[in-house]
């Protein structure tokens, strides 16, 4: 029994990841990397074997949700293995997240 308990342990889980790229804000001109950036990242990851949650241009509470189903999801595969990946700027904490 203790055998199979290994082997479950060994065996890898999925490879999750969430991209943010937030390139537009209220109050300032667009930037031009970070949603080419989050698209390059995810293709990147995607062909290293990732499933991934790609958010661009996204409001504080869809990148928290994408946060807490990355856990949530990761939790239910101990071996799997997450990544989390932001690009854009911080210039109120209330509405954007880096």
């Amino acid at each position: 029994m203790a055998s199979s308990n290994i082997e479950k342990a060994a065996t890898p889980g999925p490879r999750l990841a969430v991209v943010i790229g937030n390139s537009s804000y209220e109050e300032m001109a667009a930037l031009v990397n970070p949603e080419n950036d989050a698209q390059d990242m995810t293709r990147a990851l995607r062909g290293m074997g990732f499933s991934v949650t790609l958010l661009t241009n996204s409001e504080l509470m869809a990148m928290e949700d994408a946060v807490v189903d990355l856990g949530k999801r990761l939790s239910a595969h101990p071996a799997s293995i997450g990544l989390f990946f932001s690009r854009g700027m911080v210039y109120s904490p209330k509405e954007k997240i880096i």
